[in-house]
C-alpha cells in the first residue's frame, strides 16, 4: 500500500508549492534539515524530503557520512531526497518488482546502487504479488477485497504474479555500519527484522512503515513491529500522522522512526519543534 508520504506525493505532483500547507510544509523543512547542516536545493527538494519523511530520522544520525539501505525503494522517491540532501551518501536501494525498478533506474541509476532482490527471512525465490497500483505490491497476498472496499481502491487487486530471488539484510550488508535502514514492504517488515539481526545491531534508525490493523495475509502489524524493535534495542522517537480509513477514520498506517538513544537525551524532532507525532 502507498505509505501516507506517498499518497501526499502522488496528491501533490501538479501543484506542489501552490497551496498554503504545501509552502508551509516546505519552508519548515528547510529550517529543519539546515539545522541538521543538510542542504535542499531548493523548497520543492525539501519538501520532497519531508514528504519521505526524511525529517523523521533524529539529527544525531549523519546522512551524509552513512550507509543507507531503501528496502521497498519502488521508484526511488526516499533514496532521491535521501541522495540531494545528503551528497556522500551511500544508499542501496532494493526493489524486486521491475517496473517501478526500471523507474528507479533511470531517475538514480547513476547515484544508487540498485539490487533487485526482495529482502526477507531467509536466502530463496518466492512468489511477488504485483497489484493493480504497484505501491502495494508485496510477497505478501494483499487482502485485495476487504482494502479495496474499505478504502474504495481498486489499486489492491493482484495483476500478476513473479517469481523473485530474496536475500536477507544481514547478507545484503555484511559486517558493514548502517546509518539508515528505511523499510517499506507491505507486510514483510517482521521478516525483513528477523532476517537482520545482526546488521540492525549495526544499524542507528530504522525508518519503517506500519499499519495499525492487517492489509496482507499473515502480515505483522504495529504491535508485532514495536515488540520487535524495542527486543533489538530500539526505541521510537517519532512517527508521522496516521492515515485514517473507512467511515469511522479508522487509523491505517503510518511511518515510523526507531533509533538507538542514550538514556536522558532527547534526540527526536521534538527537540526541533517538530512532535513525536506530525502534525498535518
Amino acid at each position: 500500500m502507498p505509505s501516507l508520504g506517498d499518497v501526499r506525493r502522488m496528491a501533490g505532483v501538479a501543484v506542489p508549492l501552490l497551496t498554503p500547507v504545501a509552502l508551509r510544509e516546505a519552508i519548515d523543512a528547510r529550517r529543519i534539515f539546515q539545522a541538521r547542516g543538510l542542504h535542499a536545493p531548493s523548497l520543492l527538494h525539501a519538501r520532497r524530503a519531508y514528504l519521505s519523511r526524511v525529517h523523521l530520522i533524529p539529527p544525531s544520525v549523519d546522512l551524509d557520512a552513512g550507509l543507507i539501505i531503501d528496502i521497498g525503494a519502488n521508484e526511488g522517491s526516499f533514496s532521491a531526497a535521501v541522495a540531494r540532501l545528503a551528497p556522500h551518501a551511500e544508499i542501496i536501494a532494493c526493489e524486486p518488482n521491475p517496473a517501478p525498478r526500471e523507474r528507479l533506474r533511470k531517475r538514480l541509476g547513476d547515484r544508487v546502487t540498485i539490487v533487485d532482490q526482495a529482502i526477507g527471512l531467509e536466502p530463496g525465490r518466492a512468489t511477488f504479488n504485483i497489484t493493480a497500483m504497484d505501491h502495494n505490491s508485496s510477497l505478501r497476498e494483499p487482502r485485495s477485497e476487504e482494502m479495496g472496499a474499505l478504502l474504495d481502491d481498486a489499486g489492491w487487486e493482484v495483476t500478476e504474479r513473479v517469481d523473485v530471488e530474496v536475500t536477507t539484510l544481514d547478507l545484503l550488508v555484511g559486517d558493514r555500519d548502517v546509518a539508515v535502514v528505511k523499510l517499506d514492504v507491505q507486510g514483510a517488515e517482521l521478516d525483513v527484522l528477523l532476517g537482520g539481526t545482526n546488521a540492525l545491531a549495526r544499524t542507528q534508525a530504522v525508518l519503517m512503515e506500519v499499519t495499525f490493523f492487517s492489509h496482507y495475509e499473515a502480515d505483522a502489524t504495529f504491535g508485532a513491529l514495536h515488540a520487535r524493535m524495542v527486543d533489538l534495542g530500539f526505541e521510537l522517537v517519532a512517527m508521522a500522522q496516521p492515515a485514517l480509513a473507512g467511515a469511522q477514520g479508522r487509523f491505517a498506517w503510518s511511518d515510523a522512526c526507531y533509533a538507538r538513544v542514550e538514556k536522558d537525551l532527547v534526540t527526536s524532532p521534538l527537540a526541533e519543534g517538530v512532535g513525536v507525532v506530525e502534525q498535518p
